[in-house]
């Protein structure tokens, strides 16, 4: 009987951290960017630059 008083205990407490996160993220707009964030994966990449020398390769290099 301990511990289920024990295991009520430590939920309300996480339950109350919970909604404490929840409100702060809510207060200090956390959430504000979440739309444009979800789109960032369908943006297209900028093209790769290839480094490395222009030079071509000769019949010694094959």
């Amino acid at each position: 009987m301990e511990v289920l008083i024990l295991l009520i205990f430590v939920s309300l407490v996480m339950v109350t951290l919970a909604v404490g996160f929840f409100a702060w993220g809510l207060r200090e707009r956390v959430y504000d960017h979440s739309d444009r964030l979800t789109l960032l994966p369908l943006e297209d990449d900028s093209p790769a630059r290839v480094l490395g020398s222009k030079r071509t390769p000769s019949k010694s290099d094959m």
